[in-house]
């Protein structure tokens, strides 16, 4: 049986400045991506949450309105609940976008032998790995924490008479938003470093998605079989519940659920991700037949 190593050489002609070299990999993720009128769709729907949300807010604040639609009654406004809930619902836009998006960034230039090829340029393996973190995370990010300070902020001039935003800007209004976006880019890295690691995985791209959902939500099964062995209702590490606790636990100040664990329920899946990412793209290929 022959066997073949493809190994690449290093590039030695005139380089671009830094920051165009590192632009590079998102740049043409972004391409890849956006080429695919679905995924485009469902980015553009990822805003309707945060369109509904301010709508929400500006009845709520219009008297005359409340009166003309028959909801005197309306409640008044808990911001850190609707900031939670924009998170909660995001969530769900974030996933299906990364199971039409991530595939596309890896698996094509595994299937295509590309990455000799990449690694020929001044792109090293990290490099490689940051720019497809950061084209993935970067998508997500418009759908999550970028969202949450634009909420914020209508919050402030849409609903500024009873709105609690107002109470303690510096006491507790900063301190809830800074954990509130947090929270989202903590959520749009996690996604994104597991989609890509599922596109790693193999060289088909529809595997790779199928993958993407399997692991994101066969892990709370896998969390809750560990918790039984441990006795420990509160360590699980299930994405599911996860990236829900993160708005419950730092916005909401849900007790709960220990902070350590969820902060250790993401490590462990970045490191996870992280570690597979550079072992599976590795500069070498072997083929074997």
């Amino acid at each position: 049986m022959p066997v073949h190593e493809i190994r690449y050489r290093a590039y030695e002609g005139p380089l671009l400045p830094q920051v165009l070299r590192l632009a590079a990999v998102p740049t043409y993720s972004f391409r890849a991506v956006f080429t695919k009128y679905v995924a485009t769709v469902l980015f553009g729907l990822g805003v309707v949450a945060l369109i509904g949300m301010t709508c929400y807010l500006y009845v709520t604040n219009n008297f005359l309105l409340r009166q003309t639609l028959n909801l005197s009654n309306m409640p008044l406004v808990d911001w850190k609940n609707l900031i939670a809930r924009l998170l909660y619902i995001q969530i769900w836009p974030c996933i299906f976008i990364t199971v039409l998006t991530a595939p596309r960034m890896i698996a094509p230039e595994l299937a295509h032998h590309a990455l000799p090829i990449i690694y020929s340029r001044p792109i090293t393996r990290t490099g490689y790995i940051l720019g497809k973190v950061s084209a993935s995370a970067g998508m997500l990010s418009f759908l999550t924490w970028f969202q949450v300070i634009i909420l914020a902020i209508l919050m402030m001039f849409i609903y500024p008479n009873t709105a609690e935003i107002f109470d303690s800007i510096l006491g507790d209004t900063i301190p809830t938003v800074f954990a509130a976006v947090l929270s989202g880019l903590a959520i749009a890295i996690t996604i994104s470093l597991i989609g890509l690691a599922c596109s790693a995985a193999t060289k088909n791209r529809a595997f790779a998605g199928i993958l993407f959902l399997t692991v994101y939500f066969g892990s709370g099964a896998l969390s809750a079989f560990a918790g039984e062995i441990f006795h420990n209702d509160r360590m699980y590490f299930g994405l599911v519940d996860t990236l829900y606790d993160l708005p419950a636990v730092f916005i909401l100040g849900d007790s709960d659920r220990s902070p350590f664990w969820v902060v250790f329920g993401i490590a462990i899946w970045w490191v996870i991700s992280l570690v597979f990412l550079h072992w599976r793209l590795r500069p070498v290929e072997v083929h074997r037949g």
